[in-house]
């Protein structure tokens, strides 16, 4: 019983350890970018309507008025993601089958570029930081429900 005690505050402790960790990074690549320097958020990508249903893993590079998104370790293989031509069409929490493969905390935004639908899986934490860049702004989210 005694190592069940242990194991619970060990974990709880390891686990509000690592949120603060992960809000502190998010709250320093937000001021990075507010200070003109590009930032890298993690983030994951899928095209809709050609086939692709696997998220692919990357960053979100953003920098003064640009946003790419790129695949681990190839910069050379950008996906521009505007502002121009990015219109935003909705967001939703990750679905309990994405969350195999996705982080839970992340948002996924509906995005339509260029003709194409995509969506874009990034950290709740981190929303702020994409919405100086990406045309967030001009999206007006819809009221949760349950909230009290």
């Amino acid at each position: 019983m005694l190592d069940f005690i242990v194991g619970m505050i060990g974990g709880w402790l390891g686990a509000s350890w690592s949120q603060r960790r992960e809000l502190r990074r998010a709250r320093a690549r937000q001021a990075a970018l507010l200070a003109g320097e590009p930032v890298r958020v993690p983030c994951a990508m899928r095209e809709l309507g050609a086939g692709q249903t696997q998220w692919r893993h990357g960053d979100l590079l953003l920098t003064a008025g640009r946003a790419w998104w790129t695949p681990p370790g190839m910069s050379s293989r950008k996906v521009s993601l505007g502002p121009a031509g990015l219109t935003v069409t909705g967001d939703r929490p990750v679905t309990a089958q994405e969350g195999w493969g996705l982080n839970p905390a992340c948002r996924v935004l509906s995005v339509r570029l260029d003709g194409r639908e995509l969506e874009l899986a990034i950290p709740g934490q981190d929303l702020a930081t994409a919405a100086q860049v990406l045309p967030l702004a001009t999206w007006v989210q819809p009221a949760r429900s349950g909230t009290a």
